[in-house]
């Protein structure tokens, strides 16, 4: 039975799995487990054994991500001379999308980044670029796998494992050199937007405050709240009477002119403008992390602008991706007409909102009938206001994963994403999500369980 990358050794996987039944008691009642459970009931299950890489595999993720960095940064530069609101303009963004990015940068635009990967044996593909501040899930994946490793199954091997995340320290340091008043005691808000959540159905995410409770625990004065709870003026921002000195950005510009929303987002644009308040990730990062942006590090329009080497590695770990739209292009090195072609490849591509999120409105070819799929197609190409992606399908590596439900060991096929959480370039956490559900189909945002990488070896 397949537990990990078949780079670890399989006498290795097959002696977590012998010891994973005597392990379930003492991984249901560590400390760790005590205090996700006391945070959120949104796990059912958990995975009873950890994420196990390869060290070699770990490493090249770092690099594929930095690469990914740097491909970016030079579409901006070179293909729209460096001009991020002439680039907004070609992506269709809004007006009210527009005043964020009119903000006069203070730091890095990919300070803190969490794209998605999918690992098929050796193969690190990247499948979302993700550079906003979410970085909750992180301290999760930690505590499950603390738990992991305090298991009986995992002693015998924890000489070959290592477990190189501290995201509490590594976000603590970033902040605090990003802002130094912090390490002094000022306030840090991760704030959100609730219009967010009404309009996507869902309620506001709890890692929200289990993110302030792991900063505080490092000594970071932190608080969560939303935009909304904010008092702004021009001079200062400020929480409950208390001056806010940085905020951690969980959200984006209102959605649409009648929000009523619009009035406190510009007001929070003019104060982080006048440096009234610290804006650690800005706007540059939402328009540059988004899943558009694949589309243009793929596309030989804009490719032509990298350096040969960097635009053969970044199509060796991106799919080929593509805006929706009536020209011609290229697809494995033939010209092709793409609405022509995709309408006779479904089963090769999924068509995807470049500014969804959650798998919302997703359609995967090879699951949709002939009809379906090119209605759905023909839709696409139809908007003029919003951008719609083809990208080639990529199938997230299914796992066998004994995990712990309602007390009983319960081994089930799960389809696996990882997130690779990217503070100052470097890689400081890496979260495996695991999804065992027949009704989401290949979108693993929605998990029954986490935990973060161990390598295995140096």
């Amino acid at each position: 039975m397949k537990i990990e990358s078949k780079a670890v050794p399989a006498e290795f996987n097959s002696s977590i799995l012998r010891g994973a039944r005597a392990s379930m008691q003492q991984f249901e009642s560590s400390p760790h487990i005590a205090k996700l459970r006391a945070a959120t009931d949104q796990y059912e299950a958990l995975p009873l054994t950890p994420a196990v890489l390869p060290g070699e595999t770990v490493r090249q993720v770092e690099r594929v991500c930095q690469l990914l960095f740097m491909g970016l940064s030079m579409i901006l530069q070179r293909a729209f001379r460096g001009d991020i609101v002439r680039l907004a303009s070609y992506l269709r963004l809004s007006p009210i999308e527009f005043a964020g990015l009119r903000i006069p940068p203070e730091y890095p635009w990919a300070v803190l980044a969490r794209p998605d990967i999918i690992i098929n044996g050796s193969q690190v593909t990247i499948v979302e670029t993700n550079m906003t501040g979410g970085l909750g899930g992180i301290g999760v994946g930690e505590l499950v796998t603390r738990a992991q490793l305090d298991a009986t199954a995992l002693a015998p091997h924890l000489d070959k494992l290592r477990h190189p995340w501290d995201s509490r320290a590594s976000i603590a340091k970033l902040f605090c050199h990003l802002v130094p008043e912090l390490r002094d005691g000022a306030l840090l808000v991760l704030v959100d937007w609730p219009e967010h959540f009404v309009l996507s159905n869902r309620t506001r995410p709890w890692y929200y405050d289990f993110l302030v409770g792991q900063l505080r625990e490092v000594g970071i004065n932190a608080s969560s709240c939303s935009v909304d709870d904010l008092q702004i003026d021009r001079t200062a921002v400020t929480l409950g009477g208390t001056r806010v000195c940085a905020i951690n950005r969980f959200f984006e510009p209102p959605l649409g002119r009648d929000s009523p929303s619009i009035y406190q987002f510009m007001n929070l644009v003019e104060a982080v403008s006048n440096r009234a308040v610290h804006l650690i990730d800005d706007f540059r990062g939402l328009l540059l992390g988004s899943k558009i942006m694949l589309a243009l590090l793929t596309d030989d329009r804009f490719t032509g602008v990298l350096p040969g080497a960097l635009a053969q590695e970044l199509a060796a770990h991106i799919p080929w991706t593509r805006i929706v739209e009536d020209c011609d292009t290229t697809v494995d090195g033939h010209r092709v007409s793409l609405l022509d072609w995709a309408h006779s490849h479904k089963n090769d591509l999924v068509l995807k909102p470049g500014r969804g999120f959650n798998g919302i409105n997703v359609v995967v070819g090879r699951d949709t009938t002939q009809p379906g799929w090119l209605s759905s197609l023909d839709g696409a190409s139809a908007q003029s206001d919003e951008v719609w992606l083809l990208q080639r399908f990529v199938e997230p590596e299914t796992l066998e994963l004994p995990q712990v439900v309602n007390g009983q060991l319960d081994v089930r096929a799960a389809k696996t994403v990882y997130g690779a959480f990217m503070m100052g370039g470097r890689l400081r956490g890496l979260l495996r999500r695991n999804s065992t559900s027949k009704t989401h189909g290949y979108n693993v945002t929605r998990t029954v369980g986490v935990s973060s990488v161990v390598a295995y070896g140096s």
